[in-house]
């Protein structure tokens, strides 16, 4: 199966549920297993949608953080090593306090 967007996918697996439950509904064993089978991949779709935004979120905030360090030393070429590395502590710092709100919030 070619890649699909979440939204194409939501449809697909709704679209299948609905066979599958009438099929549960007219008493057809194998329904009854398709429909188990389709709960249980809804439920581990909703996991990896959830583990993949926080993922993104993630990056997103790496990404920035990164690029506040890069403009901060390239606006003071002449500071020290020792206050370069205070204010790339104080970046990853930072970093991780917004990083700790999305991992457990």
């Amino acid at each position: 199966m070619a890649y699909q967007d979440s939204t194409s996918i939501d449809l697909y697996l709704k679209n299948l549920e609905m066979i599958a439950t009438l099929g549960f509904v007219a008493g057809n064993e194998a329904g009854k297993d398709a429909l188990e089978f389709l709960s249980t991949s809804k439920i581990i779709y909703e996991i990896y949608q959830r583990v993949n935004e926080e993922d993104n979120k993630l990056a997103e905030l790496r990404a920035q953080a990164i690029l506040r360090i890069a403009e901060q030393v390239k606006k003071s070429p002449g500071i020290s090593d020792e206050q370069r590395a205070k204010m790339i502590q104080k970046e990853i710092e930072k970093f991780a306090k917004e990083a700790k709100l999305i991992i457990s919030p």
